[in-house]
């Protein structure tokens, strides 16, 4: 054992009536803490143990003071130590708490009478309304200034205003209002997230008020039932307490539903009612953050949404809005099962419908399945709302939706063996689903030409298909296009297997579509596949799935027939682990984590060298879509920001290197490419002509990409290839769907978290870790090993996962589940079969290798882009710029 020390201390603590202040070091850091109040109160030094006492407890060692503190929070804060450190190993973040060594003096009890005074926080919320009208004795109220509202800065005017409407409210109730401002988050929020410090933080301001009172009241933000263990909790609380006052909490008895409709009673609570923590443009409630929704849908779930009057009159309950909820603990989750359960009672099937998503997510979020309830009871059963969508029932065959050229349809009428492919590309150009494709074409381009491989897409980008299929390594020969419509123009004729099909194979292959926005569409082409399998009745059919990523929200509104059909898939890949968690729950069958079929293209990669001599590359993916990003001038402003904080940190100058991603005719990066090379030559920066990301010329954009120094990326794509590249790189997470995109990649490249841009990123903090991680020639080239090392594991997977998908296609198209091979027996036509295929791998890798060496079609793509207007005009810009240099 060493020496043993004291790691923190808490020095230089002074009182004066209504004043605390005291220096804080925790560790290396030293913060001035201080308390203000108009009120008469003379404080001890216990406000000070109780504010520093769970920080410490983050590094664990002593934490010493001088002057005295109160016996019974002394003795107190041992067991309140020994049940958070307990607690911490459950919390979610990886937060761990350890003990501290409390040294200080006591001392002697004061003598003196009770003061017969009774507090209770008040931030106007639901919890501390319910708090004010349960409690009659109440004879005082505190309103703090610096906890959920800081204490200076732009919501200056907005703690005015709460404060105003707190007084009023008050005032109607005949208690006096205390306002104490603190900076106490300065010094909590480097060590503890304020969800789990609030509590030692109003204990820390009970004993600062604590000459006034006998008790102090801290409202509980859940019931009993399903009370967190964190925060303020009936268990801890007391345990805080000292001879002079009693800390306590309350609630616990009551939902927050029952609060809530115990609140709408009251005239005064209706107009002052305040749950806002985000305060968008300083607002008082603003309608639309994660608190007020969901205070706003139980409103209106108990008929009081009129009563109320301090929130916006509007209710939006679309995807946008929903998509702003995070469920992150077991009290937001059960207030939104609570949520479920009063809709249901009070037959809301639009509320139920909007909800019952919500509530699968934050259940998949904590691990849980998706019919798992905190609350012991049954809840009500559903209104029926959710049971209205089944896309997967059989289709009346003679109601044809799959159409493709009279020669695919010649093979498919002749076919032995077919092979439905539903997934990312649909006939649009995003890279990702284009090297999916391709991915899934080579897997089983060996058993061609027996098995006849019929990729579904969309009749609608027919037109564009030819344009893109050029600029892939192996396009598809036999396309088939979706359209229930009925549209067989262009040529088209319906498609139909003949007598002679004996097995079929329905893939879905890779990609990120299972969820709202694309998946019901995904899920009709398959049904559309399986209506024309079960017309042709052949001997085996093989169901399975590969590289998928699910959002549960989705997965919770499917109608009972499309969970069966789904649940027929014998294996469902995953591309990340908590699409393997939430598909498991579904109840299919097999779930490996098979990572993304990209993969299965990219894999061919290797990570290159940086260039070592001026200048330093970044590359930029920069996307302007509405399913990445409603904020794409925030997040243009981003990229800028970002690029002239690494050019002023570094000691090489700095290039842009543009990435798109994206390009057809209906949905073309190049315009956003545009703004942002404009924006950055506004800003004195070099920037690079475009690199366009197809599969044909892949090598030769690789080679581009991979000198450069770090990747910035609004594509799950774009980011993988710039990982398989060995390249760190940052993505963009607007949205819960881009955050489950870039959560899978953390997950398999280990990268630090702070590389996930989310909505409000601050350019400069980023900048900071890159300068101190990807860019530090050390950390950099321990990272880039690292991420080495990572693509290796991930080309492992691949290759696994290829096994676990080729061989049981293989199996059902050769007939081996029938005990002899398909093939057996047919010498010298399997000959030539295996000759043509190798003969189309040669071609293949021969058109690779042409595309690798011209890459003709996207340096065409690349004229086009700049000789465009806007490019043409900045052109003096730019050059300029280079000259500067």
């Amino acid at each position: 054992m060493g020496t043993t020390h004291f790691d923190h201390e808490i020095a230089n603590l002074r009182t004066a009536p209504g004043e605390l202040s005291f220096d804080a070091r925790i560790g290396e850091r030293t913060t001035n803490v201080w308390m203000r109040t108009a009120s008469p109160a003379t404080p001890s030094a216990d406000a000070a143990l109780a504010a520093v006492t769970m920080p410490a407890m983050r590094h664990g060692g002593r934490l010493r003071m001088t002057d005295p503190v109160s016996p019974r929070l002394l003795r107190g804060q041992r067991e309140f130590q020994a049940i958070q450190r307990i607690w911490s190993h459950d919390w979610i973040g990886g937060i761990a708490l350890e003990e501290v060594e409390v040294e200080a003096p006591t001392r002697d009890p004061e003598p003196g009478g009770a003061t017969g005074r009774v507090a209770a926080f008040f931030s106007g919320g639901v919890d501390s309304w319910d708090t004010v009208l349960e409690n009659p004795d109440l004879t005082d109220l505190i309103f703090v200034r610096g906890f959920d509202l800081a204490y200076a800065g732009p919501h200056t005017r907005l703690a005015d205003q709460v404060e105003e409407r707190l007084r009023e409210a008050a005032g109607d109730l005949g208690l006096p209002l205390h306002v104490v401002t603190t900076n106490l988050r300065e010094m909590g929020d480097p060590h503890l997230p304020w969800g789990i410090y609030y509590g030692s933080a109003g204990a820390a301001i009970a004993h600062f008020l604590a000459p006034l009172f006998d008790r102090v009241l801290m409202a509980t933000p859940a019931d009993y039932e399903v009370q967190g263990r964190w925060g303020t909790n009936w268990m801890v609380n007391v345990l805080m307490s000292a001879e002079g006052v009693e800390i306590a909490d309350h609630g616990g008895h009551r939902s927050r539903i029952e609060r809530l409709e115990r609140l709408t009673e009251d005239p005064v609570a209706c107009r002052s009612l305040r749950v806002c923590w985000e305060n968008p443009d300083g607002a008082y409630n603003c309608g639309r953050c994660q608190k007020c929704l969901a205070t706003l849908i139980a409103l209106e779930a108990i008929g009081a949404r009129g009563r109320v009057t301090s929130f916006p009159a509007e209710l939006e309950l679309g995807p946008a809005e929903l998509a702003r909820v995070r469920i992150g603990d077991s009290i937001v989750l059960s207030f939104w099962e609570d949520l479920l359960d009063v809709a249901r009672r009070s037959g809301r099937g639009d509320l139920e419908a909007a909800i019952a998503p919500v509530v699968t997510t934050g259940r998949a979020t904590l691990g849980r399945n998706r019919d798992q309830r905190q609350r012991r009871g049954p809840g009500p059963p559903p209104t029926g709302a959710l049971q209205a969508r089944n896309l997967f029932p059989a289709a009346d065959p003679s109601e044809r939706s799959l159409y493709a050229t009279p020669e695919t349809a010649a093979a498919v009428a002749g076919a032995g063996s077919l092979a439905f492919l539903v997934g990312g590309y649909d006939g649009s150009g995003n890279f990702g689903d284009v090297l999916m494709l391709e991915a899934a074409l080579e897997l089983l381009a060996p058993l061609e030409p027996y098995l006849v491989v019929l990729p579904v897409l969309e009749r609608r980008y027919m037109d564009h298909h030819p344009e893109l299929a050029a600029q892939m390594v192996r396009p598809p020969r036999y396309p088939v296009y979706f359209d229930p419509e009925g549209g067989g123009e262009g040529g088209l004729v319906p498609i139909a297997p003949g007598p002679g099909l004996d097995s079929a194979v329905s893939y879905f292959y890779g990609g990120g579509y299972f969820n709202g926005l694309w998946g019901d569409r995904k899920l009709a082409m398959m049904r559309a596949a399986e209506a024309l399998l079960a017309e042709a009745k052949p001997d085996r059919i093989r169901r399975i799935g590969s590289g998928l990523s699910a959002e549960p929200a989705w997965l919770a509104t499917l109608g009972e027939d499309d969970a069966a059909l789904l649940r027929s898939f014998e294996l469902l890949g995953s591309r990340d682990p908590r699409t393997g968690e939430l598909l498991s729950g579904f109840g299919s069958a097999l779930v490996p984590e098979s990572g993304d079929d990209a993969v299965g293209i990219l894999r061919r990669l290797r990570p290159a060298e940086p260039e070592g001599a001026e200048p330093q590359v970044v590359n930029l993916h920069f996307t302007e879509h509405d399913w990445v990003t409603d904020d794409p001038g925030a997040l243009l402003d981003f990229y800028v920001e970002l690029v002239a904080e690494l050019k002023e940190r570094g000691d090489r100058d700095v290039v842009a290197q543009p990435l798109i991603a994206y390009l057809d005719p209906r949905v073309d990066e190049r315009a956003a490419a545009d703004r942002l090379a404009v924006a950055l030559a506004e800003r004195g920066l070099e920037v690079r002509d475009p690199v366009v990301l197809r599969p044909a010329g892949l090598g030769h954009a690789a080679a581009k990409i991979g000198v450069g120094a770090v990747t910035v990326a609004c594509s799950y794509h774009v980011a993988l290839t710039s990982l398989m590249l060995g390249l760190p790189t940052l993505t963009v997470a607007h949205n819960p769907y881009y955050e489950q995109k870039s959560t899978g990649l953390i997950d398999a490249f280990d990268q630090p978290a702070g590389f996930v841009i989310g909505k409000g990123a601050d350019a400069r903090s980023c900048a900071e870790l890159l300068a101190a991680t990807a860019l530090d020639p050390e950390a950099g080239r321990r990272l880039r090993i690292q991420l080495a090392l990572d693509g290796r594991a991930v080309r492992q997977r691949r290759l696994m996962a290829e096994t676990d998908v080729f061989g049981p296609i293989a199996a059902t198209v050769a007939g081996l589940e029938d005990g002899a091979p398909r093939w057996a027996g047919e010498g010298a036509d399997v000959d030539r079969r295996v000759r043509g295929v190798e003969g189309r791998t040669r071609a293949a890798e021969e058109r690779a290798a042409h595309a690798e060496l011209h890459a003709s079609n996207l340096e065409a793509q690349i004229a086009e882009l700049t000789s465009s207007t806007s490019w043409r005009l900045t052109r003096p810009l730019r050059r300029f710029v280079r000259r500067v240099r």
